[in-house]
């Protein structure tokens, strides 16, 4: 059996390991997408950026054709809003483009595809769920040699539903 410093000990370290798989599952709630995915959805953007140009573009020149006045990349807005990105791809080329905003994505973190973050957040789920119920065997344990060890304010009461009741 135990004495009391060991489970002390064993109970400080199950409480590291909880605080760390609750960091790393609050760091992956807080990214929901990866690099990858983040340059995947810029790259789609340039692509409708370049589209919208084209089809702007194409407007004016028929309009020049048929002998109307127009302000070649006049950018105007019937709401206010200027969306400069058709208008940079036309000017810098969908490549140059799509690399600059490529390479602002250098500094993101890695992160996990949404499939592998789903899955990891489901396994530190689970083991915090387990080592927390390992916590609670062990103050039960130093409860029943008469050495009671506080919960952690933040303990979740399901842990003892895992142990079972009356034990």
């Amino acid at each position: 059996m135990n004495d009391i410093a060991e489970l002390q000990q064993q109970v400080e370290t199950l409480r590291g390991t909880l605080k760390g798989l609750q960091g790393e599952l609050d760091t992956l709630k807080a990214q929901a997408r990866s690099r990858r995915e983040v340059g995947a959805a810029v790259a789609q953007q340039v692509t409708t950026w370049r589209a919208q140009a084209t089809a702007a573009v194409a407007v004016d020149l028929q309009r020049l054709v048929s002998g109307q006045a127009v302000q070649l990349l006049d950018l105007r807005a019937a709401n206010g809003v200027i969306n400069l990105g058709p208008w940079m791809v036309a000017a810098m080329g969908e490549k140059a483009l799509t690399q600059w905003l490529g390479s602002l994505t250098d500094g993101l973190p890695e992160g996990l595809d949404a499939p592998q973050r789903a899955e990891r957040m489901h396994d530190i789920s689970r083991q915090i769920a387990m080592v927390a119920a390992a916590e609670e065997a062990l103050l039960r344990e130093a409860d029943d040699l008469g050495h009671p060890i506080d919960p952690r304010e933040d303990a979740d009461p399901r842990a003892a539903l895992i142990l079972g009741f009356g034990e």
